[in-house]
């Protein structure tokens, strides 16, 4: 009976801000004896019940962090500070990392996001050529995937392109993904003073547009659009070496 007053209590609270109409409903009820309570309150409250753990799985389930109605980011656009302190898987981080945060580079003149598939020749390519550049020590670029860990160990394109070297890369994504509309890869997010500066294919990301860009200077980029291929992302064809 302490247990049934308890949870009871509990839900009540609960309903207290959920349902404003819960005096009305409250007068309904015989709460002296469970046993008392007739067929209609039995259900009114079995439905209670139910609201309240879909309302506390729900919240369990949902990283505080992350708001899940945030909107696509375009140039121009701040970066959200929810989007700042969100841990993200790592694989291969030089520190041995396993998680890191966008806001551990907040620091930096210049962040790149650059999205990649291990089906993406182009964007192999890229992030090989990006090893032999001298950059800058104020640019910082971070491979992001949504594939899984397991993937990228699956995948025989690494051993083509990189051998025994495995590159460093977020893993598992879907929320910046979804953030920064990567409606194909390769997709090359800008990011300035936490402000979205650029979004193009790789082959802006040279040596010389990183220099200009790190003090300012993004005149060079050329900036990726839908409208010039498609609504459809580049998905990796069945069967094959991947």
């Amino acid at each position: 009976m302490k247990l049934f007053y308890s949870v009871k209590g509990m839900l009540w609270n609960f309903f207290d801000k959920q349902f404003p109409i819960h005096n009305e409903i409250y007068t309904s009820f015989n709460w002296s004896c469970p046993a008392r309570l007739n067929k209609f309150t039995s259900l009114i409250f079995c439905f209670m019940c139910v609201v309240a753990w879909q309302q506390v799985f729900a919240q369990a389930s949902a990283p505080a962090s992350i708001n899940q109605e945030l909107m696509v980011l375009s140039v121009g656009d701040k970066i959200p500070e929810e989007l700042w302190d969100i841990p993200l898987k790592v694989v291969n981080h030089p520190e041995g990392k396993e998680t890191i945060k966008l806001s551990d580079y907040r620091g930096e003149k210049l962040i790149i996001l650059d999205f990649w598939a291990t089906w993406c020749g182009s964007c192999l390519n890229s992030i090989r050529e990006i090893r032999k550049m001298d950059l800058p020590s104020s640019v910082s670029i971070i491979p992001i995937t949504s594939q899984t860990e397991e993937d990228l160990q699956k995948a025989k394109s690494l051993q083509h392109w990189f051998g025994d070297y495995r590159p460093f890369s977020i893993v598992d994504d879907s929320v910046f993904s979804s953030v920064f509309d990567v409606f194909s890869v390769p997709h090359i997010v800008w990011i300035q003073d936490g402000k979205v500066m650029g979004i193009t294919f790789n082959p802006s990301l040279n040596q010389e547009n990183l220099e200009r860009a790190a003090q300012g200077d993004f005149e060079g980029l050329v900036s990726k659009q839908r409208e010039v291929i498609g609504e459809s992302p580049h998905r990796k064809e069945e069967g094959g070496d991947r």
